[in-house]
């Protein structure tokens, strides 16, 4: 009795996997094994976004923005019966001030913002970082009490 090679031997067959139709816009959404009896609520249109400069380092988006970058936040609005009803939801009166919807977007990379700051400290201007051992809170004419150096 032959004994058959491993590549030899008869596999059972397996149904091709078909992929998973794209839900159209406006489609109801379900869970893939849920029961089509179970009402769904249509998806929401897209709100309309709204272009902004940032005027303080902060995040949006899971990204961190520094100054002058340009970008597009989500424009909902709070709704009505809201303490800041009217008003963007994205929108941060600390670090972000709306910009020409013409301006082009830009964000500066992290690799963008380090050689604007080492240009910044070659030139002679001063850099946006303080020492550690300068105390910024000293009146004028006081002994440093971390004393001379």
């Amino acid at each position: 009795m032959a004994t058959l090679q491993k590549s030899q031997r008869a596999r059972p067959a397996t149904p091709a996997k078909t992929p998973a139709p794209i839900a159209k816009v406006g489609a109801s959404v379900r869970a893939p094994n849920a029961p089509p009896e179970i009402a769904t609520k249509p998806r929401k249109a897209e709100a309309a976004r709204i272009k902004v400069e940032a005027v303080q380092v902060g995040y949006y988006d899971h990204k961190r923005l520094r100054i002058g970058d340009v970008f597009t936040i989500d424009g909902t609005r709070f709704p009505e019966g809201h303490k800041q009803a009217g008003e963007i939801q994205a929108f941060s009166k600390r670090w972000m001030k709306l910009a020409d919807p013409s301006a082009p977007e830009s964000t500066t990379t992290p690799n963008q913002a380090i050689r604007r700051e080492h240009d910044a400290i070659l030139s002679g201007a001063t850099p946006n970082v303080v020492p550690d051992n300068v105390p910024d809170n000293l009146p004028v004419g006081t002994a440093n009490p971390l004393g001379a150096d």
